[in-house]
């Protein structure tokens, strides 16, 4: 996606392309936003600087995918969706709603955030800025191994990934019971070589038997740095 800026009129902004095609979109705070649909691509609205902090903070962009997971939020609004080259984390302080289902498509406009490291779309209006357009979409996790996680992790946050054959590395935290979350170490193969497995409360895992390693996961990749 390129930035583009356009005419000004009446507290709107209309951007037009070379090809003809024009977008009409409300000025944001500070006068900056992405025009049209914007891949979630790490050169575009999830481009990070040399210090790893997002380039196009508080940026509007408008943005199309599929919900890979549950709300991961109590009182919030916390999904994760993704497109073909890319997820982000839609977050709305103070409201849980709309519900959204694992494999519905969404239009999301909003603002572009980073919290802890991960990069988040915060919608205005949950009832205007967020579309759902399709419903019951297969979402398929990436297969990766640990290094090829490790090396690059931007390229895969809050992509549905899939991860084999890993181990538990401590006895602690003890696993979760129902309403608890856990954060279990795990390796594959090269025990200093771990990844964080966030066991939240707000999937079904919790409660259950823990389970005996070597797993297959599943999951949603998240970052949470201090």
């Amino acid at each position: 996606p390129h930035l583009a800026y356009g005419e000004q009129e009446l507290g709107r902004i209309q951007a037009n392309s070379t090809s003809g095609l024009s977008t009409t979109t409300a000025i944001a705070a500070a006068n900056s936003y992405f025009a049209g649909i914007s891949p979630l691509s790490l050169s575009g609205v999830k481009a990070v600087g040399p210090n790893r902090q997002i380039l196009y903070r508080n940026y509007y962009a408008r943005t199309t995918g599929t919900i890979n997971g549950p709300n991961y939020q109590t009182t919030n609004l916390g999904y994760f969706f993704q497109d073909l080259v890319g997820g982000i984390n839609l977050f709305k302080s103070g409201t849980t709603t709309p519900t959204l289902n694992l494999g519905d498509s969404v239009i999301v406009l909003g603002k572009i955030d980073q919290f802890r490291g991960l990069t988040e779309i915060i919608p205005d209006t949950v009832g205007v800025d967020i579309i759902i357009v399709a419903t019951g979409r297969t979402v398929t996790p990436i297969v990766l191994t640990m290094p090829t996680f490790n090396s690059n992790p931007e390229l895969y946050e809050s992509r549905l990934i899939r991860m084999n054959t890993l181990t538990r590395r401590d006895a602690t935290p003890p696993w979760p019971n129902l309403g608890q979350s856990a954060n279990i170490v795990v390796y594959q193969g090269v025990v200093t070589d771990t990844i964080v497995m966030r066991i939240d409360s707000d999937t079904p895992i919790p409660g259950n038997p823990e389970p005996t390693y070597p797993v297959n996961v599943v999951g949603v990749a998240g970052q949470f740095t201090s």
